[in-house]
């Protein structure tokens, strides 16, 4: 099995058969949110986790993404 060091939305939308309404199926996710996804150039760290989740860790959650920091705060509450 293949690890991804990065998250990248073109091999999220390869693993899930070339299918972005699969890929928001499968995440509980509007059939529209791959599009915010584009228009920030990046796949949310929450949703990374969910991801990371899903497949078993074939694909990692960046750790070095540029929201996690904030994303850790508001879960933790701080």
């Amino acid at each position: 099995m293949k690890i991804r060091v990065i998250m990248k939305l073109r091999e999220v939308y390869e693993h899930f058969d070339e299918n972005w309404a699969k890929v928001c199926r499968e995440l509980k996710m509007s059939p529209n949110v791959y599009q915010s996804w584009i228009n920030k150039g990046h796949i949310p760290i929450s949703t990374q986790v969910k991801i990371e989740k899903l497949t078993k860790g074939l694909f990692k959650a960046d750790l070095n993404h540029q929201g996690v920091e904030v994303w850790i705060k508001k879960s933790s509450g701080k």
